[in-house]
């Protein structure tokens, strides 16, 4: 039997992002501080892109703003022994429905259990992500 366990959930608004792939970078390094700071271990981050998921495992050599900010999520995971997976972008509804309404939210947004809105989309995510 698969599980989903969604213990917080956060999200802000980020200006001057130049690309979706910088984004995801962004958000990315962003989530691994903030587990950091919470102290967690054993936790495993699921990112539908590809072209990130790739990036952080590639062994070549990026010194672009994006290859930088793909080093220090290496960095934060090596750090504190995070797990990154890759998962369908249809398994990852709940991180699509917190990025659609992080605009609605007029500051940085914090919960301790999973947002009204997301409760069914989780339900779904794992049940996509079980077959």
């Amino acid at each position: 039997m698969n599980s989903a366990l969604l213990l917080v959930a956060t999200l802000k608004v980020v200006n001057g992002v130049s690309s979706p792939k910088e984004a995801e970078a962004l958000g990315l390094r962003e989530a691994a501080r903030w587990l950091l700071e919470l102290r967690v271990s054993n936790v495993i981050v699921e990112l539908d892109a590809k072209g990130d998921y790739d990036a952080f495992y590639s062994k070549a050599l990026d010194r672009s703003e994006f290859g930088m900010l793909i080093q220090d999520c290496r960095s934060l995971f090596f750090y504190q022994s995070f797990t990154l997976c890759h998962v369908k972008r249809q398994a990852n509804a709940a991180a699509d429905a917190l990025a659609k309404a992080a605009s609605s939210f007029a500051s940085p947004s914090f919960w301790r259990d999973a947002p009204p809105l997301l409760g069914a989309i989780l339900a779904s995510d794992v049940s996509i992500s079980s077959h």
